[in-house]
């Protein structure tokens, strides 16, 4: 498979599957929580580069993106697999070049990190003329002392936010993962952050590789909070949110109705950010497109298997059958 923007089976149920990631495998700040510790694949590494993001927008498409059209200019997320920031970059400059295509095209990008290095004034010059919406990830002070010892500090991260929200088109803040016992504290900072400038909060809880306490039921490859716990605090948090003019998100499928948006990322009604609306999450027949019903064009359904089927089935028909059947083994 080329090395380039990449979807798997979370197009499903996400408005943004294309996911970009100049660093996969994990990244210096090894927060505990982090998938791929947890999932055993932990391995810092170089991945895509800004060759491979400018042959993607420019509509060239692998195999597991073939079911979007060449010219569809579907908003990209960049940062899943790893940081894209950490410290090196100042010396490598992956994602440094990526910003510099991501301003000279107008490409729309969601960025999520949790680094300062993005409010640098080389990058934030790139920033302040790209087409960005940037979430930085944070969700209290104790949380982050926890679980992410070796992580910007939650105040340095907290400190960002003024002159991201000035710099770039939203700001939004990513709680995840949210536990439970931290709702008082995020709530508490829901003020600052509207006083910070950011547009939304986005909160979505954790996902754990074995059940522990009350992360006990199964999801996809790991397990997850019982939605009846997570809906109390959800609401409570949303209700503030709402109280301190934020938008409140969550893209936490069970508890989907508190969210004010399907968009969870935060960028619906930001001009060309296009989002693919052809999943599970609405009324998918409306927005079928000729490449999702083109032979092969179901392989980003691939995800987590070694299975050659989906090369002879469209994107379409592999939807539909999760749709009439969910999932019954076919995307592990």
């Amino acid at each position: 498979m080329s090395k380039i923007p990449h979807c798997g089976a979370s197009v499903l149920h996400c408005d943004l599957p294309i996911r970009y990631d100049t660093y996969r495998g994990g990244c210096v700040f090894q927060c505990s929580y982090c998938t791929e510790i947890i999932h055993g694949r932990f391995n810092p590494r170089p991945f895509e580069s800004f060759k491979a993001l400018q042959s993607f927008i420019n509509g060239y498409r692998n195999e597991d993106t073939s079911w979007l059209s060449p010219e569809t200019r579907l908003t990209i997320h960049w940062g899943v697999l790893s940081d894209p920031f950490p410290p090196s970059d100042f010396q490598d400059r992956r994602s440094y070049k990526s910003l510099i295509v991501f301003a000279e095209t107008g490409y729309p990008v969601v960025i999520t990190t949790k680094s300062p290095l993005v409010i640098h004034n080389e990058y934030l010059s790139l920033l302040s003329i790209s087409n960005a919406l940037v979430q930085v990830s944070m969700t209290s002070k104790s949380f982050s002392e926890h679980y992410e010892p070796n992580a910007p500090s939650y105040r340095d991260r907290f400190k960002m936010l003024y002159t991201l929200a000035h710099n770039v088109k939203r700001l939004v803040i990513r709680s995840q993962p949210f536990m439970v016992e931290f709702t008082d504290e995020l709530i508490r900072m829901i003020p600052a952050y509207k006083a910070s400038g950011v547009y939304a909060l986005l909160v979505g809880g954790i996902s754990l590789r074995k059940p522990i306490m009350d992360i006990s039921i199964r999801t996809g490859a790991g397990y997850t909070c019982p939605p009846d716990l997570l809906r109390p605090p959800l609401r409570e948090i949303r209700d503030c949110c709402h109280s301190n003019g934020l938008v409140f998100l969550t893209n936490e499928l069970e508890c989907g109705d508190l969210s004010d948006s399907t968009t969870c990322c935060g960028c619906e009604g930001l001009e060309g950010f296009k989002v693919n609306q052809c999943n599970l999450s609405y009324e998918f027949e409306k927005y079928v497109t000729p490449s999702m019903s083109m032979m092969g064009s179901a392989q980003c359904f691939r995800s987590g298997t070694r299975d050659s089927r989906f090369k002879e089935r469209t994107y379409l028909d592999v939807l539909r059958q999760f749709n009439a059947d969910g999932n019954d083994g076919l995307v592990k």
